[in-house]
Parts: C-alpha cells; structure tokens; sequence
C-alpha cells in the first residue's frame, strides 16, 4: 500500500502492482503538468485514488483482474485542461473520474474488456 502526497510542477510518477490482492494507491498531487502511470495487474479488489489540482494533468491507469476501485479527481486546469486513459481487463471493476476546470478541453479515453463493469464520468468547467 502507497500513499503519496507531492507538491510541484512536471513531475513523472509511476507505480506498478503485480499479484496479490487487495494492493492500494492513494495520491495527492498539486501542481501544474504532473503526469501518473499506474499499472495494476493481477489479484483483484486493488484500488487506486487518484487526486490531482492544478493545470494540465495526466493519468494512465492499467488494471488486470476483477473487483477493482479507481477514482480520479483532476482540478484546476485554469490554462489547459486534464486527460485521464483507463485500459481495464476483468470483471465487476468501477472507476469514477470526475474532472473540472476553465477550459473544456478536459480529455477521458476508456477501454474496458470484461462484464459488469461500471464508470462514472464528470466533466465541469468551472
């Protein structure tokens, strides 16, 4: 289990799970042009939080296996928007993505292989 919590700007971060279950990420990044990679394969009842405030964020969540929970939260975006690209694989996971700010150029791109999945997606602009 990780919990992060960064403050800055064009920061790269990436975080692998393989196997097991139950495995959990949670992070709180403020800042402007942070980008996180998270891959999660195999077990099941994984789940990432994903908290990101500030202009033009970036997420890429892979996840393998079944039971899974991701959330997505990407604030800010006075100058350019976020983009979050999900790629699921197995059954019963849920993802919620919520992201909000000034420009409506806020981007979700959501790739899901499997049964009884299910996704939330909010897009404000502020």
């Amino acid at each position: 289990n990780t919990n992060l919590n960064l403050l800055g700007n064009e920061n790269t971060i990436g975080v692998t799970t393989s196997g097991g279950a139950n495995n959990s990420y949670v992070s709180t990044v403020n800042g402007d042009s942070n980008s996180q990679s998270v891959s999660m394969t195999g077990g099941g009842a994984n789940s990432a939080t994903i908290n990101q405030t500030g202009d033009s964020h970036v997420v890429s969540l892979t996840s393998v296996g079944a039971s899974n929970t991701f959330s997505i939260t990407q604030s800010g975006g006075a100058v350019t928007g976020h983009s979050a690209t999900l790629d699921f694989n197995g059954t019963g996971n849920s993802a919620t993505i919520f992201q909000q700010g000034t420009t409506a150029d806020n981007v979700v791109n959501l790739k899901s292989s499997g049964s009884t999945n299910t996704f939330v997606i909010n897009q404000n602009k502020q």
